[in-house]
């Protein structure tokens, strides 16, 4: 089985061209100390949440979120700190909204790099007969477009259901800006009070909180319509968002109870694992991968910036494995149909930048190198 593992780096990076004239800056998504960027369409979606402004200046004078996330929580165990525990489970809210922005309006807006990913994996496992699995620790929904449109035939989401029904697996141990449990109990809120608003004003604990989630998973198409006096009116349409916000120390899952065991089950199986834009810094997946592929003698690709980081956090989690960090760049031929003088075509030479998720893609498209898909 071939393992992908997917983390912020991936989607930051996810396409390799732009379309002409397409606003890439306002939505491109955030590496993890961006989360909170004070840019323009950011900035109205985190000011609308308590937990946004509350948290935005501070995290945008950091550089360590799971450090800093850790220290904010030590604080609300540790001491009677309500309006901190309120403040924290309203970001749940403002980081689903967010993300869920980001997703739909990123998702279209170039050539794929995710897209090529996922249609080289389909060729894999249709000709193989094997299913392959992606673990991505993002909360956005990026990945799932891409899925959707191999076996759907265009850019949709994923009913909590098809994350593992076809060849193709998607596994988010964080969570995911589109995943809620429905919350109970509460009755009927008066327009325009909106459920976020609720839990924050009154104060309701996490632990409150969890007694009153169902416990089943649900994908929402559009969280955005959560804050709209129309969707909040009636009490079955109360939500709680299923992310993970990232903590230094107690790195956690949240997902739904089969794809936490399908994880279990088929880590053993991995013989081949590819890595983009992952820091590497979840200990409870770093714990099973020791414990199902430690003894293995599997190949491992790394695309990431910090590769000398990530080396060494899997040097003693993987210690027979082969580890590769992919490194080169490649120049990409453009066109412009446009006539010049003497019926000349314009063309000129863009360089990827050297190991970026872009530039394994491009090289891969122009077979310069192989991919984990090309093995036998």
């Amino acid at each position: 089985m071939k393992l992908i593992i997917l983390g912020a780096g991936a989607s930051f990076d996810s396409i390799y061209e732009y379309y002409d004239n397409a606003e890439v800056a306002p939505f491109r998504p955030p590496l993890a100390n961006e989360l909170f960027s004070p840019r323009k369409y950011f900035r109205e979606i985190i000011l609308n949440y308590p937990g946004g402004r509350y948290f935005m200046s501070q995290l945008n004078g950091i550089s360590d979120v799971e450090d800093f996330f850790q220290k904010q929580w030590d604080i609300i165990e540790h001491n009677r700190a309500d309006d901190l525990m309120a403040t924290f489970i309203n970001l749940n809210y403002c980081l689903s909204h967010l993300m869920m922005v980001i997703s739909i309006n990123h998702a279209d807006i170039g050539l794929s790099n995710y897209d090529v990913l996922v249609q080289k994996a389909y060729e894999y496992s249709v000709t193989h007969d094997e299913e392959v699995m992606f673990v991505t620790f993002n909360y956005d929904i990026l990945l799932e477009y891409s899925l959707a449109k191999v076996y759907f035939g265009k850019t949709r989401q994923l009913n909590i259901n098809e994350y593992l029904n076809k060849s193709l697996k998607i596994i988010k141990p964080h969570g995911s800006c589109n995943w809620f449990k429905q919350i109970m109990g509460i009755g009927k809120l008066p327009p325009p009070y909106l459920i976020h608003e609720y839990l924050y004003d009154h104060r309701i604990t996490i632990k409150k909180l969890n007694e009153m989630q169902a416990a089943d998973f649900r994908t929402i198409e559009s969280p955005i319509n959560f804050s709209t006096q129309e969707h909040m009116a009636a009490p079955r349409d109360f939500y709680f968002p299923q992310l993970l916000i990232p903590l230094k120390e107690k790195d956690d899952f949240i997902l739904p109870p089969e794809h936490n065991q399908y994880l279990k089950d088929n880590l053993n199986k991995v013989n081949e694992i590819l890595i983009v834009g992952w820091k590497g810094t979840e200990n409870k997946f770093l714990e099973l991968l020791n414990r199902n592929l430690s003894s293995k003698e599997i190949n491992v690709t790394s695309v990431n910036a910090c590769y000398e980081d990530i080396e060494n956090t899997l040097r003693p989690i993987l210690p027979k494995a082969t580890i590769k960090h992919y490194q080169d760049s490649h120049l990409l031929l453009k066109t412009d149909n446009t006539l010049l003088s003497d019926n000349l075509v314009k063309s000129w030479h863009v360089q990827t930048p050297a190991g970026s998720f872009s530039s394994y893609i491009t090289g891969l498209l122009q077979n310069k190198h192989q991919s984990i898909f090309s093995t036998k």
